[in-house]
């Protein structure tokens, strides 16, 4: 936790030997960096095999839970979603609050995401009709084109629109973070869109997930093009990160210890 070049801590937890001295350590160490874990023996035959392979009482999984939320300490079930939030939290800022914009263009990914999204206790907030028109008038989004949150911007709009869209969500103050859903772009010149999105971030200060749903090779060959946006390949994986960052961004700022 004191190495300033370590920005985010992961692990693997089967028991904890001297939980009360972990609990107030990790809450320490959460106010300056992340601290995300993959807790192994949530049910009973894991709890056994936990216990016998470490020599610790592996105790119940809620009682592990609810000191992990004590202390900011972010819990994951799957080892891609522990090395899925490691990459978003090296790569973006924390969010301002709970409030996430979907762009897509399929209607089925924007649906999906929208209902892990609320699942996970995070808001998808209606944007407001001025936003709206503008979407409307200056991407142009087709009027078949749903422009409400989450964007289903139809699969027949090309990158100019999208870019668009996605300018306008970054720099409004309806929403605090974005999470764009590919199909069959970035088209050519895909490198010039991605630089584009690069910037776009940046300048808004939000993060911004991406998701290539076509095939996790799609994704693949996508964050081969960004060292700074994480690109995922499933709504649930996306979903999963952004509540991580909404998470800890919740924990920094009860603890008023928030990035400036």
């Amino acid at each position: 936790g004191e190495d300033p070049a370590t920005r985010v801590i992961i692990g693997y937890i089967g028991s904890l030997k001297d939980a009360d001295r972990f609990v107030p350590i990790a809450k320490e160490v959460s106010k300056k960096k992340p601290i995300i874990v993959m807790k192994f023996g949530r049910t009973g035959a894991g709890t056994r095999a936990a216990a016998s392979h470490t020599g610790a009482l592996a105790g119940s999984h809620e009682v592990y839970s609810a000191a992990f939320r004590q202390s900011g300490v972010i819990e994951v079930t799957r080892t891609q979603d522990l090395l899925n939030t490691a990459a978003a939290f090296r790569t973006q800022p924390l969010p301002k609050g709970r409030r996430v914009a979907v762009a897509g263009i399929s209607g089925g990914f924007a649906v999906a995401a929208a209902d892990y999204l609320a699942e996970l206790g995070l808001e998808l907030p209606v944007l407001s009709e001025e936003l709206q028109q503008r979407m409307r008038r200056e991407a142009p989004v087709p009027t078949f084109g749903s422009v409400k949150n989450p964007l289903d911007l139809s699969a027949e709009v090309r990158p100019p629109p999208l870019l668009k869209c996605i300018e306008l969500l970054l720099q409004s103050d309806e929403v605090d973070s974005v999470i764009m859903g590919l199909w069959s772009w970035p088209l050519p010149p895909a490198e010039e869109n991605i630089r584009t999105l690069e910037r776009l971030q940046r300048e808004s200060g939000k993060p911004m997930l991406l998701c290539y749903y076509a095939s996790r090779r799609g994704a693949e060959l996508i964050q081969g093009m960004t060292d700074t946006l994480p690109v995922y390949s499933t709504p649930e994986e996306v979903s999963q990160v952004m509540a991580g960052l909404c998470q800890y961004a919740d924990y920094r700022r009860q603890t008023g210890t928030s990035p400036s």
